[in-house]
This record gives structure tokens, sequence and C-alpha cells, in this order.
């Protein structure tokens, strides 16, 4: 029998129609702050001793235990202090010497549609096109004829020839079936000829506004690559998941987060599937992270029909910024560079929106509410987006608006000096420099100096965050710290030594600009009296271990909450 699927517009209607929706109604981050907090009795739930916390609290910024009461930190200070707080029937926990950091915050990754592409889809991040080939062909004998098949994870440069996969490639073993592989930066698409037909694709195509097809030199055929809003005809035809599956995926996403230290995570690009998801899995339970949403800009009409806006919902799930896409992919190669890419003169990258729709978006996502967050990895989608918030920001009168440039990879010092006059926030990718070293040569080493600038933008004052973009990048922040303080590729090169930080600003990154990313720095972001209890156990004191060490700093525990989601003893 086959599975039942719903459209995207019934998905919307039933995400926005939910009672669920209607409890999370006026709850914004700055009615939870420490002066609200009720404590009732003084029966803690659980104290913590004997750690070495960093708190990034600096007031205190180093302690030995805290107490937890109904999800929040009650206490911080000695263990003999916060001893003496416990009463009969308050957990105590002794970590023995072993290091507390905040819960970990990931300012730009996905979640809902990562866990889809990770778990309801081939794994084709394989070392070879033999083996892409291979799994494809089993994954067509299982399938009835006219089946989608859907892969992810393909990344060209860490395959064995070095090369994209085609069509014709594909044919070889799935002749029958329509078939659609992810590059693993999400902007290059691949698809065989059954799924080209399907999408009434040819030869004589043109290729799109913000987007490109390949094409065979000699004959000018589709090889079936297709970059950035090229892909769109092919993935509209591939059928939703179901809505048990989609939410089965968000959790199993979510408590691998988890597992790496993250508690909190902005989800970079939701739409009615993700929301859906989302609000299935809080009503049962069964949201192991909290989510900060930043929504598709086709969403926003929908959502300021019914007054949603930035800051709706609760300590789990809550409304962000609207998200838009000025620009290709670093990852991909297809960015929209001022100077072209090394050894391809005549290619500058691509741009998705022009400055009339930027300007237009903007202008509309400001007067609905909402705060935004674009898109745009290269110089030239960077000088777009900050031409479109000066122009807004300065006809209108925007209280605290926090806009926010995702990626915001290549930069030089005047958008620098414009980012921070406009209070803009950046979220460059964190584990870049090392998973995908292999890419660099595209840029070169001149570049490098200048993509992910964390260092640059620290000093000039700019509360820059961390930042995977999962499923591009890995998520994990142990990661996530070694490439930003060594700036070393898995060759072991320095690109960008430059932009080397310390694992102290590193953790501030991941911890306190995450949570001001999301105006929800008085109740995230620090292990302070009144604040959220969201923390990470780790095996070892980041600030003792080599640079190139950190990546194998274990996570032993991850707590959301007051409550562990993940414990490695368990």
């Amino acid at each position: 029998m086959p599975k039942q699927t719903i459209t995207r517009r019934a998905l919307l209607e039933a995400a926005l129609a939910t009672p669920l929706v209607a409890g999370l109604l006026g709850c914004s981050a700055s009615d939870t702050d420490a002066a609200a907090l009720a404590t009732g009795d003084r029966l803690l739930d659980l104290v913590i001793v004997d750690a070495n916390i960093i708190t990034m609290d600096d007031a205190r910024p180093r302690a030995e235990a805290v107490a937890i009461k109904n999800g929040r930190f009650i206490a911080v200070g000695s263990s003999r202090d916060i001893r003496a707080l416990a009463r009969p029937g308050t957990q105590t926990l002794s970590l023995r010497g072993k290091t507390v950091l905040p819960g970990l915050i990931d300012a730009h990754t996905h979640v809902a549609s990562a866990g889809r592409q990770t778990y309801l889809s081939l794994d084709l991040g394989l070392s070879s096109i033999a083996a892409i080939k291979q799994a494809i062909k089993e994954a067509t004998a299982q399938k009835p004829k006219g089946e989608w098949i859907t892969g992810n994870q393909y990344d060209d440069r860490k395959t064995d020839l070095n090369r994209f996969i085609t069509r014709f490639d594909i044919d070889e073993v799935s002749p029958d079936h329509p078939v659609v592989i992810t590059d693993r930066s999400n902007h290059i698409s691949i698809a065989n000829s059954v799924a080209l037909r399907m999408a009434g694709l040819t030869k004589q195509v043109p290729d799109p506004s913000g987007g490109k097809y390949d094409r065979d030199p000699k004959t000018g055929e589709l090889t079936g690559v297709m970059r950035e809003l090229a892909a769109e005809p092919v993935r509209k035809l591939v059928p939703p998941p179901t809505r048990a599956d989609a939410k089965r995926a968000a959790i199993q996403m979510g408590y691998a987060m988890a597992r790496s230290g993250l508690t909190t995570v902005h989800d970079a690009m939701v739409d009615e599937i993700d929301l859906l998801a989302y609000q299935d899995a809080l009503a049962t339970g069964e949201l192991p992270i909290r989510i900060y949403a930043l929504i598709l800009y086709r969403l926003l009409e929908h959502f300021a029909a019914l007054n949603i806006r930035t800051g709706f919902g609760n300590d789990m799930l809550r409304i962000g910024p609207v998200k838009m896409v000025a620009d290709g992919a670093c990852a991909g190669r297809t960015m929209r560079m001022s100077q072209p890419y090394v050894g391809r003169p005549d290619d500058f990258g691509i741009l998705t929106m022009s400055q009339e729709q930027l300007d237009a978006q903007v202008v509309t996502a400001q007067r609905a509410g909402f705060q935004i967050g674009i898109h745009a990895n290269g110089d030239v989608a960077i000088d777009m987006v900050l031409n479109a918030y000066e122009k807004t920001l300065g006809a209108q009168t925007v209280q605290d608006p926090r806009w926010r440039i995702e990626h915001c990879t290549l930069v030089n010092p005047g958008l620098i000096d414009r980012i921070k006059k406009l209070g803009v926030i950046p979220t460059p990718f964190c584990t870049y420099v090392y998973h995908h070293s292999d890419k660099w040569a595209d840029y070169g080493e001149e570049r490098l100096q200048w993509m992910f600038a964390h260092k640059a933008f620290l000093d000039a004052g700019i509360p820059v965050t961390g930042a995977s973009d999962y499923i591009p990048g890995p998520f994990e922040p142990m990661m996530a710290f070694m490439s930003m303080v060594a700036r070393k590729g898995r060759d072991g090169k320095v690109w960008g030594g430059n932009q080397r930080i310390t694992i102290e600003q590193a953790i501030r990154c991941y911890t306190m600009h995450g949570a001001y990313a999301s105006f929800e720095e008085r109740v995230k972001g620090s292990i302070t009296p009144g604040k959220l209890a969201d923390l990470v156990v780790l095996g070892e004191d980041l600030t003792k271990v080599e640079p190139d060490s950190l990546i194998n700093v274990p996570v032993e525990k991850t707590m959301v909450g007051g409550t562990f989601v993940w414990d490695r003893e368990a």
C-alpha cells in the first residue's frame, strides 16, 4: 500500500492551526528572566559539584558547582556552598573534575531537513563514483519502476575521479527510475535522464536567472548537473515525506546534534514540513534540543496574516528571522565574488537575487516585524545585502534589529566597517577550514585570509557566532573549535592563519554570541542563575588542549532544561 503524503499547503495550514501554536502566543524571550523565576519550595532537583565550570559569565568566569531547579540554574559557586543547598531528595552529581560549558549554540545549521536527507535518503558521501553508482543500483533494485531515488552528501572533491558525477553515470545503473542527487553544499543537484525528462529539461533549455545547467562542451547536451535555481524544476517533483517520517527524522537529527554538545540550533531554512515536524515532536515531548527557526520568505505572508513574527514561540521552539538567499555556495564554488575563481577567469559565481528584489523583500520583512537573515557568501552578495539593510534602516526606525548575514564568508575591511555600523550579526562557517580544505585552491590563499574572518569580526567588536550549516559542514562543535583556533585543513596546511582566534573566543561565539543572535542572551549562553539549565560536560578542559587535538575532546553529557538528553555512560 503506498504511503500517504499531504501537500505543502496542507502542511502549513496544519502547522499553523495546531492547538500547540495557540499555546505559544505571547511567549517571548524577555518574559523569562531571572526576576520571574519562581522556585516554589526549597527542594532542588539537582546539584552538580566537583566540576571545572567555564561559565561564560563575566561576573564569575569559573565555578565548581551549580544548582538546578525547574529547568533553570538557581545558584553557581563552590562545591561546598552548592552542596549546602541540597536537601533530602535532591540529586547530587559529582563530575570528579570534568569540564562543564554552557549549552552550545549553532547559529546556522539545518535539523529537520538535514534529518530527512540523512535518514530518509541515500548517503552518497562516498569516496568513489563507482561506489556511488553501486549504492544507487542497490536502491533501484528495491523500488518499483518509476519511484524516486534521492541521494545526499555527495562531494565531488572527495571522490576518486575529482569530477562531478553526471546523468550518464547514473543512467548506467538506474535507467527507469527518476534519480536526483544533492551535493553536500545543497546548492548543486545532479539528475538522471528520467528525472530531466519528467521536468521537461532538454538541451534547448536556457539557463534560468540565478542558476546554471552544465552542458557537454561538444554536444551542448545537459550533463545533469544543475547549479542553484536551475535545479528547481526537478526538485519540486520529488514527493514530500510522510508526516510521521518527517517527525522521526527531525528527532533523530536532534539527538545526533545533542550528542555533540549542541543544546540550541538556529535552523536556517524552515518550511511547512519542518515546522510541522518540530511541533509534532514538541507535542509528544520528543524534541531533544531547542530550535530557533528561520522561516522561508515565501511563508512570510501566511505568518504575517496571523500576526506571527520573530519571537513567537516558547523556550523549545521559537520563530526567528525571515530567510532569503542572495548568492551561491562556498563549498559548491558558486558564491558571487568580485574576482573570478582561480583557474576559471570567466566564473565569478552566481547571484540568486537582484538588488531590487533584495531591497523589496527586506522592506516587506521589516514591516511585518521580522528579524532578517540573508544568505550571502561572496563579497559582491554581502555588499548587496548591506545596501538593502542600509536603505531600510536609514528610512525606518527599527529598534535593535539584529539583522543577520548568513555565512558572510568573504569580507574586506570596508564590509566589516559597514557590518559594525549597522549592528549586523555574521554567522560564518566554523568547520569549513578543516573539512573543506580540498576546495580552497579554487579561492587561493590571499582570499582565505578574509574568509570565515572570525578574528577580524571580533577585533571590530562584532558578535560573530558559531555556525556549521550542516549538511554542507559537519556540525560537531569540537571540530569547529579546532578549525577556528588552528585554521588547518585535513592535510595540515594552514589556510588564513591571520584569522586564528583563541579557544575562549571560540567558546564565546558558540554561547553568548549565539544567544545574542536570537535575542536570548538573558536566558541562554552562560551558566548564570536564572538562565535555562543547558550545559555540556566534556572529558577534557578545552583551555588546556592543544589546538590540533580539540576535535578529539569527548562530549560526556548534554543537558537541556535540567534533563540530560545525552549521557555517554547511560
